[in-house]
Formats: C-alpha cells, sequence, structure tokens
C-alpha cells in the first residue's frame, strides 16, 4: 500500500469517520440528529423514511442541573419583570392593576411544561461516481408545547385570593406584551440540508475487512418555521432563518464480518442575519422580553463527535447498534440593529442572550433493525426496518438544553 493511502486513512482515523448522512444538528430543543445507513456490498445508494416521536418535560441548565422545561433561558420572576417596564414607558403593571403595594416585591414562579413532536424525514443519497455522491435530507414536523406556571417564592405574605389575583395580572402582563396562552402547536417543514460526499473505499487494508471514508461538504438552506415573537415557548424547525454551511470527515471500519464501527467529526457554521427578535431590557428571561426590536445574530460554530458500533446480522438479518452523539454549540455574537439614539433611549440587555446562546448535549441512541433481504439469494428491492431510542445520558456534558427522549420507526431501501 502506497504512502499517500496511509496517510489518508491515517487522517480520517484521527479525525472521525461515519457513515451518518448529513442532518441539521444545532437545535438545542428537537434533537435532529440521524442515524447511520447501512452499507451493502454493491449498493451504494440509500433512501430512507423515519417516523419519529419526540418528548421532553425538563431542560438541562447551568452545571448540568435539572430544570423546568420553561426555564431554559432563566428565572420568570413577575416583580422585576413589572419593575421593567418603566424602561419601555410604561406603567409598573402592579400599578395599572391596582395592587401598587406589591411593585417593590420579589415573586419567582416555576414554569413548568411539555414538548411533544411527531415527525417524518426523508433521506435520499446518491452515489454518482466511485467517488463522488450526493446527498439531501429534509424533514415535517408538529410540536406541541404547554407551560404551567406554579408560585414559587413570594416575599410579600398573600392570602388565597391575592394569589390569583397575583397570577391574573401576570396573565395581563403578558397579554400586554403580545404574548399568547399557555399552549402552543406548530407545523410546518425543517431545514434543507444537502452536500456533495468525496470518498474512496479499501477490502482488507490496514487491518480491517473493509473501509469507507470520504469528506464532505454540505450546505443548510433555512426553509424550516421560525421562532414565534408572540409565543415565549415556540421553537425554530431548524436554525431559525439562518443560511448555514458544515465540513464533515465520515467513513465506516468493519472489523470483521458484519462488526462495524464509525465516527463522526463535523463543524457547521450559520451566517450573520438580522432579525425582529425578543430582546430583554433589564433581568427579564429575553423569551419574555418586554421589547421587539431587529437584531443581528453571528451564529456560533455547532461541532458534532458521533462514534458508534454496528453489528450486523446477529441471527438471519437481525441487528444492532449502539451510537453515541455530543454536540456543542459556541455562543452566538448578537449586536442591536436599532439606531443609537433609539438604543440610548431604550436601552436592552443582549449579554444576557449571548451568554445563554451556548449550549450543550449530548446522546446515547440504542437500536435494532432487521433486514429483511439478508438471508435472500437474490436481494431485489428488499428493506431494512429500524427502531431507535435515542436517551440524554449527561456521559461528558449538558448545559441550556431540552432533555427530551426521541423514537425512531425507520425503513430504508439500497439500491
Amino acid at each position: 500500500m502506497n504512502k499517500l493511502k496511509l496517510f489518508f486513512i491515517s487522517l480520517v482515523l484521527f479525525c472521525g469517520v461515519s457513515q451518518l448522512f448529513g442532518m441539521v444538528y444545532d437545535n438545542r430543543y428537537i434533537f435532529l440528529a440521524q442515524r447511520p445507513f447501512t452499507s451493502i456490498e454493491g449498493r451504494p445508494s440509500h433512501l430512507i423514511s423515519d417516523l419519529f416521536l419526540q418528548t421532553a418535560s425538563k431542560a438541562i441548565g447551568s452545571n448540568e442541573k435539572e430544570i423546568p422545561l420553561c426555564e431554559l433561558f432563566g428565572e420568570f420572576d413577575q416583580g422585576k419583570m413589572a419593575r421593567s417596564f418603566s424602561v419601555i414607558g410604561k406603567s409598573n403593571p402592579f400599578v395599572t392593576y391596582g395592587r401598587p403595594e406589591w411593585q417593590d416585591g420579589t415573586f419567582l414562579w416555576i414554569v413548568n411544561g411539555k414538548q411533544q413532536t411527531q415527525g417524518i424525514s426523508f433521506v435520499y443519497y446518491q452515489s454518482i461516481t466511485d467517488c463522488l455522491s450526493f446527498g439531501a435530507t429534509w424533514l415535517a414536523m408538529r410540536v406541541h408545547t404547554r407551560c404551567e406556571f406554579l408560585l414559587k417564592e413570594n416575599s410579600i405574605p398573600m392570602t388565597g385570593s391575592e394569589k390569583c389575583q397575583l397570577d391574573e395580572i401576570r396573565r395581563k402582563m403578558l397579554q400586554d406584551l403580545g404574548m399568547g396562552c399557555n399552549k402552543n402547536t406548530q407545523s410546518g417543514v425543517g431545514d434543507l440540508d444537502f452536500y456533495l460526499r468525496f470518498g474512496c473505499a479499501w477490502d482488507y487494508t490496514a487491518k480491517f475487512r473493509h473501509i469507507d471514508c470520504g469528506i464532505r461538504v454540505g450546505a443548510l438552506v433555512p426553509t424550516g418555521r421560525k421562532k414565534e415573537n408572540s409565543v415565549p415557548f415556540s421553537v425554530p424547525f431548524g436554525g431559525d432563518g439562518h443560511y448555514g454551511m458544515y465540513g464533515a470527515v465520515d467513513g465506516e471500519f468493519e472489523v470483521k464480518e458484519d462488526w462495524k464501527v464509525g465516527l463522526l467529526l463535523r463543524l457547521s457554521k450559520r451566517f450573520r442575519r438580522t432579525m425582529e427578535r425578543r430582546i430583554s431590557v433589564k433581568d427579564e428571561p429575553y423569551n419574555f422580553g418586554l421589547l421587539i426590536a431587529p437584531i443581528q445574530i453571528n451564529p456560533g460554530i455547532t461541532f458534532v463527535f458521533s462514534p458508534y458500533i454496528l453489528l450486523e446480522n446477529l441471527r438471519e438479518g437481525l441487528g444492532v447498534r449502539l451510537q453515541y452523539t455530543l454536540l456543542h454549540h459556541d455562543n452566538d455574537r448578537i449586536r442591536d440593529g436599532r439606531l443609537y439614539e433609539c438604543q440610548a433611549q431604550m436601552p436592552s440587555n443582549l449579554e444576557e442572550m449571548a451568554r445563554f446562546s451556548k449550549w450543550s448535549s449530548d446522546y446515547v441512541t440504542v437500536a435494532a433493525f432487521y433486514d429483511f433481504g439478508k438471508m435472500k439469494l437474490d436481494r431485489g428491492f428488499f428493506p431494512i426496518v429500524t427502531i431507535s431510542w435515542d436517551i440524554p445520558s449527561l456521559l461528558v456534558v449538558a448545559d441550556r438544553v431540552v432533555k427530551s427522549h426521541r423514537i425512531i420507526f425507520g425503513i430504508e431501501f439500497n439500491f
């Protein structure tokens, strides 16, 4: 084997390799990473459709601490929020609604919630030549989110009826800011991901039975739904309107017949964009921000690391997969897009928004699959069916991310 081939294989082993197809990874609300292809000799192209169900009732805050789902961007203090109304030229809601003696109080609410997602994803991977392939992924889904406010702490003694009045003032505060009810359903499509892959394959090389590795360059097109300013708990179905691109090294190593290992290393970057977003003026969580203004967001880099073990044909086409996925998104750079005169008259607190934009998560995936064509003399167009469970693991790191579980029912065709 020549030195160039040895160098290329060593580089891929060092940097990370996988047969994972491309997908939108940079979303802290919904785990959108996908499973590997099942490689079939002589059939390098793939068509996959997955149905997935996802549920979450908790989030992970700083220091890997479990927090209520709807407190991802900080605690909801009604007292602080009411005092911030003066910044936007409005009177304190406690004064407006007849309880001026409460305007200096502290009223912390626990904001519990539940997020349920159902969706379908499509993957097409076409081999063009022995070394060049094209791939694309796309999805559609429905996300239902609901939240519940429970009074946690109040610095002023209250009767039961006064607590009910406090809750009513909270509702009116949010309505005055144009925020909707405690339930929200979103339906739509996700971002489009397509890429070119340049790769090579070798048999019986470097003590492996088969090696398939390559480099890919992909683009992320923001066709997905965006966050809604009127709903504090709405989620983007992708990169929230930002175009992006990514690079990765990928491959698969067959240690012995039907025993395979892989490892993905990927970096993705969304491009800057100016949009109207809800922002904080003082200390309120920015999803409850009192001000809607144009801001320029330059998203941070997203890093993906995902090794897996694949054991095929354990019993007449039955196989299993164990996979780990680590995601890390660096801080976004955020700039106020208003005129300087407006910023001076009505200041904002973008530092907290930038600080909370950094997040990390890790998942363990357990999967079983059955290859209906594995034992056939004529494989034909028999599919491979898969069921998998994505579990938030906290093995390495988790920070400011929704703690969700996902089940996938998938079917794959090779040609």
